[in-house]
């Protein structure tokens, strides 16, 4: 059994010994990039999860004449290079393609918020502690007899609701905030 088990260590030293070093991997340093119309970029992060980075502007120069940047639109981040994997990349992708990618990502329109439920109880809780559950009555008691049956007879409502958007506006409150997330909606 000794034996074998030397046999065994001294092939897989032997082994190791002759196989070649990995290549070393290029590490991305931050730097300034600009985009096509000029936009200065401070790119903190190139990986496989997302590329981060700063909007900045030329702000002068230092005592020793390099460029002083000031951040205009802090810590943001898009998706990464598509095809770029830093685990088996041999060199970094160029300035210009970092700079491009991040510019079309930008362009991008924003996705639409989600769409979820919120419990009827939850929005009269939330407008009580805002303190304009009396202007809600009223306003409940003005409202058209299709939407006042609507109102009466639902439990929930989808967070992007008109009837509850415009009435959180009327009332002078954020619909974001009284339609948030309801954690004990269906």
């Amino acid at each position: 059994m000794r034996t074998l088990l030397f046999l065994l260590s001294l092939s897989l030293s032997l082994s190791l010994a002759g196989a070649a070093a990995p290549a070393e991997r290029p590490v991305w340093s931050p730097r300034i990039v600009a985009t096509a119309d000029g936009t200065l970029l401070r790119v903190t992060r190139v990986d496989a999860i997302d590329i981060a980075f700063d909007v900045v502007a030329a702000d002068g120069t230092d005592s020793h004449g390099q460029p002083l940047y000031r951040t205009i639109a802090p810590a943001q981040a898009v998706p990464p290079l598509p095809g770029y994997d830093p685990a088996t990349a041999t060199e970094l992708p160029t300035d210009a393609a970092i700079a491009a990618h991040i510019a079309s990502e930008l362009a991008k329109p924003p996705p639409e918020p989600p769409v979820y439920r919120v419990l009827k109880d939850t929005i009269v809780q939330r407008i009580k502690a805002a303190g304009k559950l009396t202007q809600l009555a009223g306003m409940i008691a003005g409202l058209p007899a299709d939407q006042k049956f609507e109102f009466d007879q639902s439990n929930w409502f989808s967070s992007n609701n008109a009837l509850l958007v415009g009435g959180c506006t009327q009332l002078g409150l954020d619909p974001a905030e009284i339609l948030a997330p309801d954690p004990l909606a269906p």
